[in-house]
């Protein structure tokens, strides 16, 4: 079978697929159950609120620690340095 016959092979195996018809009912489902209105209830709600509080205070409470850190490197650093620039004692 060469190239030619196998091409026209696949592209005719589609000849004798009849069209789906769907049901009558069922865009007019589809669309009522994307049209109602889902709640949420206030538990998730302050759960959810309650979790962002909590990872942005953590958030916070890291960087102040990490900023203090390179603060008291910075602060040695200095206390080490030399003041006088007297190069011979």
């Amino acid at each position: 079978m060469n190239q030619e016959q196998y091409v026209s092979k696949i592209l005719n195996s589609l000849n004798g697929i009849s069209n789906v018809i769907p049901n009558e009912d069922l865009f007019s489902k589809i669309e009522t159950k994307m049209l109602e209105q889902k709640t949420v209830s206030m538990q998730t709600i302050w759960i959810a609120a309650a979790s962002i509080i909590l990872l942005v205070g953590i958030n916070v409470a890291l960087i102040h620690e990490k900023l203090n850190q390179n603060q008291n490197k910075v602060a040695s650093i200095l206390s080490e340095i030399n003041k006088d620039n007297q190069l011979y004692y």
